[in-house]
């Protein structure tokens, strides 16, 4: 169904595969500073938001919480937050600029990330609203923009975008469990603490620096 309803391609010219071609297309990318600052944030952002998700379900299990499974289950049904942030913050980025909103999704995230160390059950949801409302948001700008500021070939542009995505969630997620083994929730937002920190130096950076975007 998906299939028949998609709509015709307006852009797409196919080309024959040129390995040589794809490595210049890669390295050109690789070489725009922008591109590499917008790469390591979807790195960060991805594996913030997996690690979050990844260990919350274990300090809702602990005390002072100590929920049932099933209802512990049900916290990634705030990922529905999720379906109106990029829509939301995609508005306010054709209003004000992808530079001047996206560091005020990574803030959102970092406040949604100290609610979660609150030891209320309500304050906990909300950060996780906010956190998941600030990711999807923060996502959205960051893909889009390398996609404007690549200009040629941003089919590759995406690919390393992606790939970097993943890798944040692969490596982050997994470490988190080394944090929290560690020293708890606390462990766990101290490292997403310092990679969401790091994603807002990269935002400030990205609003001062030359170019598509």
């Amino acid at each position: 169904m998906f299939w028949r309803s998609l709509p015709p391609s307006r852009h797409f010219h196919p080309r024959p595969l040129a390995w040589g071609g794809l490595a210049a297309n890669f390295a050109a990318h690789l070489r725009d500073p922008g591109l590499r600052w917008l790469f390591a944030l979807g790195f960060l952002f991805m594996g913030s938001f997996v690690t979050v998700y990844n260990y919350v379900g274990f300090r809702l299990l602990a005390p002072p919480f100590g929920l049932p499974h099933g209802l512990v289950a049900l916290v990634f049904s705030v990922y529905l937050v999720g379906i109106g942030s990029s829509a939301f913050v995609g508005g306010l980025s054709d209003r004000f600029g992808r530079r001047r909103v996206l560091w005020l999704t990574v803030l959102a995230m970092l406040a949604g990330l100290a609610l979660t160390l609150a030891a209320s059950l309500p304050l906990l949801v909300l950060g996780l609203a906010l956190l998941t409302f600030g990711f999807f948001g923060s996502h959205a700008l960051a893909s889009a923009w390398v996609g404007q500021r690549a200009g040629a070939a941003k089919a590759q542009a995406s690919s390393l975008y992606l790939f970097a995505y993943y890798m944040g969630a692969s490596i982050m997620g997994a470490s988190g469990g080394l944090a929290w083994a560690a020293a708890g929730w606390a462990g766990v937002a101290a490292l997403v603490g310092v990679a969401l920190l790091a994603a807002l130096l990269i935002a400030l950076r990205l609003a001062r620096l030359g170019g598509a975007g």
